[in-house]
């Protein structure tokens, strides 16, 4: 599952504010294994979308499942 999640960081330099926007993309599963990539700029959102997306596909041939012995299994 690929989420853009927006990421804010406001940076004060004495006489004002200046806020900066990204993206936050995210790969998951349903294991609550993941990867996240911050993408600098909207432009660049493509790009790591699509790396979130190869991760995705290798990660499900080789999903361990469950890390804990807390965690439900679903497979």
């Amino acid at each position: 599952m690929l989420i853009p999640i927006p990421a804010t960081t406001a940076v004060h330099d004495g006489n004002g504010t200046a806020v900066e926007i990204a993206l936050l993309t995210v790969a998951q599963c349903p294991y609550g294994h993941n990867i996240a990539f911050t993408v600098p700029d909207y432009e660049d959102l493509d790009y790591f979308q699509q790396k979130a997306t190869a991760w995705a596909g290798a990660h499900a041939s080789t999903c361990p499942g469950p890390t804990s012995s807390t965690a439900k299994s679903g497979r």
